[in-house]
Parts: structure tokens; C-alpha cells; sequence
């Protein structure tokens, strides 16, 4: 308020039409104590409102205002402006005077004047006959951009471009007396809806003149509001904590002005910037440490052209959802390579493998962090994080602000030809992938994705590029591997796309950054469930357990229950199902908009459930692998001749060493073996070689599985079987084998080549083998048993292997853990 002590300090102005009349204090100097090192505080006098003089354009009312302010104004940048502006505007409204009429007093910095106009047919009448006379004001600096509408008699704003820069006055009684307007206008910073908020406000210098910048702090929000009503009631906006904050020049600097979260006022928190500037596509970055604000304040953040202060960036839009950095992380130009991590590590090192993976024990069996699947954790850790942390993210560690590593989804974004144009091309003697934009008014724009190694194979030399993802794979029952960009040259397979690979891999990393708060998304959820398929006796019992993430981390939302099929089987809330009769059904778990289904069938599941595809070959083929729930699954390992895997049963495919059975804790070894006695040279039983003493003092001269021995036939039943090697040769010779990812599971697509079955396919994924306790060749290799063995070595079992080139048949050791694919009549 302003108190009669300080009214001989008012001084008047009358030119022409318009008088401004204004209270004047000064305020000492404001200095930030509480900011150290990485601030460096602003020294700027608490300024009011100058009067200059003024010109009227309005030859009905003359304007004689007084414009005062509260002692609490070093709460807001308005009034620490240095001086007046172009266009920095006064909007006057006025109580019973319906939208859209008002009074817009403007300020000229070339005449040094204000003008007022009354806007939208204010006339003397309308306030002379006002019944209460009252207003309420708005102070905008530099608001000449800013229009003003009506809308059920409120005035509307908008376009003002810059965040939390105005003041407003309370609803106050005017006098109108021979067409004179007087009456003084209280101005004040606006309330916020949370008193713990502060407003703050940032400054730099060096910055380009005319330029278009954004400040982004994740401890500040932007404010602005969007209307006014003629009593005084301001609608704020208070925008999302994160989101962009429009700078607008002010003198010699670029000013941010918006709200400081209460969650960091009176805390020690990271102040970390990162200022865009949208015109030169370059982001700037800076960490300012851990630093505590307490009240409100005006704080300098150091010049925006030292090298020395921040990190300058550039990137490309190519009209995605996140713009890409226009070189790798630790590359000095577009073309280089740069630095080498495994995935989720911010840190290079000389060696990289499992054993020194920083999430986990030494082994892909026993992670530490990002784990979906107990099975793999360490003494069955779990905490279902599927996307880098921003303490694990090193494109945001070393570039800071909102730099990240982008998601699979964004890679895929990348990789969608309707989006860009692939070429290959050599950049300054490197060969690299020009991506170019084809998106509606990004035409042209580019990015560059250099090869990063030189591999050999009998083939010859050939580039190869990876660069991780930010996202482990949506394969649960696979947390050890993480999506990540594949490019290779020179190969049959030319060309680039999403796969997955083992985390301990060092690969290059692409940054991007996204701004996603400005769009005030709702949290990321997602929904797992710990089955995926399940196979039901109608008198057996299950329940299911789901996993709501939100934003990567568990979330204690609340999931409702569906069943698709009640006639099968209820659900109730905690996922418990009661089995009704024999059939199909689906129960879903929901949260948040998204869900995970699991399905059951219901019955006599040895005959029927099990789906095959007829290639018009001489047996039908299995869909998927015993002990598999859909195609891409890898299912059990099997030793030849045996009918269980060495794991304990109950648990989910690729089992922890810790779960082996009793007696199998040599895992796939002679020793385990069950058809020897401890070693290759003393079979037991499927010995065809009358020199049985070589292989041991037992001979049967069987060379196929007894069905008693057939996996496929004793867990499946019917007429389920091994293949012969006659049948894998034959699947060999008469398909066109693909080698493809489905679901983020390398291995081959078969089609039939048969006249009349060439739309039919089956999917063998490539899930590596077992020996001893070890998972081998998991995404590169699959090996799969047919029921016979060697007819000259019985030690031996035929087998049909493959890589990324077609399958073969071939023998190998009868007690390595093999997969199985079920044959039919």
C-alpha cells in the first residue's frame, strides 16, 4: 500500500489528453547470498514505473492515473527493469463496463510518451453512468503482441510471449469528473496458487539479438495467464514444472521469468539449464550445482557465449518428436565414431563383458538394476525399470539440460522411411548414413550416422554401426538385453533397423533432445504381467501378478481385473481366477489407460492347444518350441533323449544357475547326462555301435528315441514328436529362410516354397544352446534335436543348426541342451 507519508513525492504530468501520475520509491540493491559459486547475482536497482511524458489520442477522456506499488517488489522482474520498452502496455478494465471494452495505455521509447486509446468503443458515457466505479489494471511489459477478446464477459488474452513478466492491480474505486479519469492503480505481483511458490527470474547476456530462446529448469514452471474480469479476478496459468519458459530482451540481457517450485524452496537441489535457441538449433547447457533458493529472487546466470560456463550443442529438427544431435557423444565432427558404452554405464573402460558390467554380479543371470524378470536378478532382485534413469543416461550426464539417449520407439521413429531417406554416403573419407528428412516443411534437413567398426568375416571387410536405445527389451523374460540401432554395409543384408543385444556390449550413443513437458503429457505407465500364456487342467488353480511402472518405476496405482470370457474363468481384483469349465479366455490387467493380457486354455491341453502350420511338406510343424508360450520364445533346453530340462520346473525359460536341480549343478555335462555313466565312453542306453566297448559295455543298436524318450511326445502327447533328420533336411531344402526379428527376437522366418503353401511360415528363433551351466549364442545361433543319432558315432545326436545363414544338419554331443520343435502327422 501507499501511505500519505509518500504522497509529496508524487509528482504530475498533464501533455494533452493523458496524465500518469506515479508513486516513486526506490529500493536498495538486492544482492544473492545463498548462491555461491554457480549464480552470479543481479545488482539492478528496484525500479517503479518512470512518468514520462504523454500524448492522448482520445479526445473524450483524459487519463490522470496514478500507478503505485507494494514494498514486495523485488519479488518480480517488472519492476527491476532497467527502463521502459517499446510497447510496454497498461490494459485498464472497468467493474459494470462488460468485455470488450477497456483503456490500453502504451509506451513509446522513440517520443518518450504514453498513449491511451479507449479500445473497442469505450466512451465517456460508459463511465460516467458506471454504477460502481471501479478498476482493476494490467501491467504487461513489451505487450504489444498481446490481443485482447471477449468471452462471456471476461477479457481474454493472448498471445503474450514471454512467462511470469506482469503485474495486476486489485479492484480499485476511480473518479470520472469533467471527463477526467483519475484514480490510482495499486499494482502488485500476481498471487500463486501454491503460497510455497516463489517466482524467480534468470538473466544472461551474450545472447544473439532477435533470436527466439527458451529457458528449461526443472525446478521452474512458466506463468502467464489467460484472463481477466472487470472486477479483477486474473486466471493465471501456471504451466508444468520443466516446461519451456520464453526469454524476451531486456536491455543488453535475455530474461526468464517464471514460478521456482515450492518442492526446491528452502532445498538443496541441482540446478541444471539448458537454454534453446530455436533459431540457430543449438542447445545450451549448464550445471549450476547444488544450490538452495529460500525466497524470491532475481539471479544473473553468467554469459551465454562462455565457453567456460556452458555447453553448446547443435541439433537438427527433421519434424519428429525429438530433435537428434547432429554428432555422437564424444565425436568432434558428424562423421566420427566417438566414445564407446555399455548400455545404462557413463563411464568408458578398456574392457567390456559381463564380469564387469556395472548392473550386475558378474553374470547376465544376477542384475542389479533395469530387471523385469526375478529370474535374472540378483537373489531374485526385481525393480521393473524398462528405460535409462537420468543418473544412468551419459548423453545426459556429459551434455546435461535435456539431453538424453532416445527410446527405441524414437530409433524406430528415425528408421520409418516414410519419415526419412536413408543414404549411404562417404563423409570426409567415412562411410556414413545421410538421413534426410521427408517430413512436410523439413524438407532437406539431415542428420549424419557414421559406421563405427570394421569387422571380417570369410566374406571380406564390412562397417557396422550400433548405437543403444534408452529402452531394455519389452521381452521380459529377456531383461539382459536392451534395444539399440544396428547398421551394416557391405553384407547381404545391407542396411539398418532395431534389434537387441546383450547390455555389456560397448556401442555409440546418438543424442536427442525433447521437451515433452511443454505438451503437459501424462506420466509414462506400463502394465506387466508375470504370464504371458497359460495352459489349464479345469481343476487347477492360478493366479496372476501384475506390475504397474510409472515413468520406469513401480507405481502402487491401482489395476482392475477383466476376463474376456466369463463362462471360462472369473478374475477378482487381486488377480486370483476361478476356473468355470473347459475353453479359451483372456484376463487382462489394466491401469492408467494401458494393460497386459494373459491367455489360458482351459482343459485337455495334450490335445488341440497346440497350434501347427502345414508347409505342404511330409509332417506339420509345431508354431512354437516345447516349452515356449509363443513363436519368438526360446522355451527349454533339452539334453537328446531326455524329457526335462535341469532346471526346476515352474520357472520361465533361460533359468538362474541357482535354480538348477539336484544333480544337475554341472549343468548340460556328461556327468549329467542321464543315458551315460558319467562320460561319452559308458552309455547306458541308444547305443548302435557293435563295438560297444568304445562307448561303453551297453549295447541296444537303437538309432531313434523310444516315444518314452521324446520330449515333444511326453510333454505334448498325441502324435507330437521329434523331426528325423530326413524331416530337417527337408524343412532345409524347400523354404526361404529370413533372418528377421520378431518382437525383438532374432532368428528365421521359414516360408514354404510348396506350390499352394507359399503364405504359410513358421518362425524359429535363434535361442543358443546350453553346455555345461552356460547360455550360449543367444540372438546369433539356434540349435535344434531331431530323433535320431549318429549312426557311427552313438556319443552323438543329429541336430539341425543355423546362424544368420540357413539351417544345416549336423551331429553333435548327445548331453548339450538343445531346443526342441515339434513335428505332427
Amino acid at each position: 500500500m501507499i501511505h500519505g507519508i509518500f504522497l509529496p513525492l508524487m509528482k504530475r504530468v498533464k501533455i494533452g489528453k493523458l496524465i500518469i501520475n506515479e508513486v516513486k520509491r526506490m529500493k536498495p540493491r538486492y544482492l544473492l547470498f545463498s548462491i555461491l559459486i554457480a549464480f552470479v547475482a543481479c545488482t539492478k536497482e528496484n525500479l517503479v514505473i518512470n512518468t514520462p511524458s504523454s500524448q492522448g489520442d482520445n479526445t473524450d477522456i483524459e487519463v490522470n492515473i496514478t500507478i503505485a506499488r507494494a514494498d514486495d517488489f523485488a519479488s518480480t522482474k517488472a519492476t527491476v527493469k532497467n527502463a521502459f520498452a517499446d510497447d510496454d502496455v497498461v490494459f485498464v478494465f472497468f467493474k459494470g463496463i462488460a468485455a470488450p471494452k477497456y483503456l490500453e495505455i502504451k509506451y513509446n521509447s522513440s517520443t518518450d510518451t504514453w498513449t491511451s486509446t479507449a479500445k473497442n468503443g469505450l466512451t465517456s458515457s460508459d463511465l460516467s453512468d458506471a454504477a460502481d466505479k471501479k478498476m482493476t489494471a494490467i501491467y504487461l511489459p513489451y505487450g504489444s503482441t498481446a490481443t485482447v477478446a471477449a468471452s462471456e464477459g471476461n477479457f481474454i488474452f493472448s498471445d503474450i510471449t514471454y512467462s511470469g513478466y506482469f503485474l495486476n492491480a486489485e479492484l480499485v474505486t476511480y473518479t470520472y469528473d469533467g471527463d477526467v479519469l483519475s484514480g490510482t492503480l495499486n499494482m502488485t505481483a500476481p498471487a500463486l496458487s501454491n503460497g510455497s511458490d516463489k517466482l524467480i527470474h534468470f538473466d544472461i547476456s551474450g545472447f544473439t539479438s532477435g533470436h527466439d530462446y527458451k529457458l528449461y529448469q526443472d525446478y521452474v514452471k512458466p506463468l502467464t495467464f489467460t484472463s481477466v474480469s472487470a472486477d479483477g479476478v486474473l486466471t493465471l496459468d501456471e504451466g508444468t514444472v520443466g516446461a519451456s519458459i520464453p526469454g524476451y530482451e531486456d536491455g543488453s540481457m535475455m530474461s526468464f521469468s517464471g514460478i521456482l517450485d515450492a518442492s526446491a524452496v528452502g532445498n538443496a537441489v541441482d540446478y541444471q539449464f539448458s537454454i534453446d535457441d530455436l533459431t540457430s538449433s543449438i542447445l545450451y547447457t549448464r550445471d549450476a550445482g547444488t544450490k538452495t533458493l529460500s525466497t524470491s529472487k532475481y539471479i544473473g546466470i553468467g554469459a551465454i557465449n562462455n565457453d567456460a560456463v556452458w555447453n553448446a550443442f547443435e541439433y537438427v529438427d527433421l519434424g519428429l518428436s525429438v530433435k537428434w544431435a547432429t554428432h555422437n557423444l564424444g565425436a568432434e565432427h558428424p562423421e566420427n565414431s566417438g566414445d564407446l558404452y555399455a548400455w545404462g554405464e557413463i563411464e568408458t573402460k578398456q574392457s567390456y563383458t559381463w564380469s564387469d558390467y556395472k548392473y550386475c554380479n558378474d553374470s547376465y543371470k544376477s542384475l542389479t538394476k533395469y530387471c523385469t524378470n526375478g529370474l535374472y536378478g540378483d537373489n531374485d532382485f526385481a525393480d521393473y525399470k524398462v528405460c535409462l534413469e537420468p543418473i544412468d543416461d551419459v548423453a545426459h550426464k556429459e551434455w546435461k539440460g535435456n539431453w538424453r539417449i532416445p527410446s527405441m520407439q524414437e530409433f524406430e521413429e528415425l528408421c520409418n522411411t516414410s519419415n526419412c531417406n536413408w543414404e549411404y554416403t562417404p563423409i570426409n573419407g567415412v562411410w556414413c548414413y545421410m538421413v534426410t528428412s521427408r517430413k512436410k516443411g523439413y524438407e532437406g534437413k539431415s542428420i549424419i550416422i557414421p559406421t563405427t567398426r570394421t569387422m571380417y568375416t570369410e566374406e571380406g571387410f564390412y562397417s557396422s554401426a550400433y548405437y543403444w536405445s534408452s529402452s531394455v527389451s519389452s521381452n521380459t523374460r529377456q531383461p539382459f538385453i536392451a534395444y539399440a540401432l544396428g547398421i551394416e554395409i557391405d553384407t547381404e543384408d545391407d542396411g539398418w533397423g532395431i534389434g537387441t543385444h546383450e547390455r555389456y556390449n560397448s556401442f555409440s550413443i546418438r543424442p536427442v533432445i525433447s521437451h515433452s513437458k511443454d505438451s503437459n503429457e501424462n506420466p509414462e505407465y506400463s502394465v506387466y504381467l508375470d504370464k504371458e500364456e497359460v495352459y489349464l487342467k479345469n481343476d487347477e488353480k492360478i493366479s496372476l501378478k501384475a506390475t504397474v511402472t510409472k515413468n520406469g518405476s513401480v507405481s502402487d496405482d491401482v489395476i482392475s481385473w477383466t476376463s474376456n470370457n466369463t463362462l471360462v474363468a472369473t478374475v477378482n481384483e487381486n488377480g486370483e481366477i476361478t476356473i468355470k469349465r473347459n475353453g479359451t479366455v483372456t484376463i487382462t490387467a489394466s491401469c492408467q489407460g494401458k494393460s497386459a493380457s494373459c491367455k489360458l486354455y482351459v482343459g485337455n491341453y495334450d490335445n488341440g492347444f497346440y497350434k501347427y502350420v502345414d508347409l505342404g511338406l511330409s509332417v506339420k510343424w509345431a508354431t512354437v518350441n516345447v516349452g515356449a508360450l509363443k513363436p519368438e520364445s526360446y522355451g527349454d533346453y533339452y539334453a537328446w533323449g531326455e524329457t526335462e530340462p535341469y532346471y526346476e520346473s515352474g520357472y520361465a525359460q533361460e533359468k538362474p544357475q541357482t535354480h538348477w536341480k539336484d544333480g544337475k549343478s554341472n549343468g548340460y555335462s556328461w556327468s549329467s547326462y542321464k543315458w551315460c555313466g558319467g562320460s561319452y565312453n559308458t552309455l547306458t542306453k541308444y547305443n548302435n555301435k557293435t563295438s560297444y566297448d568304445i562307448y561303453g559295455n551297453y549295447y541296444d543298436g537303437k538309432n531313434t528315441l523310444d516315444i518314452e524318450d521324446d520330449v515333444a511326445n511326453v510333454k505334448w502327447g498325441g502324435s507330437w514328436r521329434l523331426p528325423t533328420p530326413a524331416e530337417l533336411d527337408e524343412l532345409i531344402e524347400n523354404c526361404t529362410w529370413t533372418w528377421t526379428t520378431v518382437n525383438g527376437i532374432n532368428g528365421h522366418m521359414l516360408t514354404s516354397n510348396k506350390v499352394g503353401f507359399t503364405d504359410r511360415s513358421i518362425f524359429l528363433p535363434a535361442a543358443g544352446c546350453r553346455y555345461d551351466t552356460s547360455l550360449d549364442y543367444v540372438g546369433s545361433d539356434g540349435y535344434y534335436w531331431s530323433s535320431w543319432i549318429s549312426s557311427n558315432v552313438p556319443s552323438v545326436g543329429w541336430s539341425m543348426d543355423f546362424n544368420s545363414h540357413n539351417g544345416v544338419t549336423v551331429n553333435w554331443d548327445r548331453c548339450n541342451g538343445y531346443s526342441v520343435r515339434p513335428v505332427c502327422p
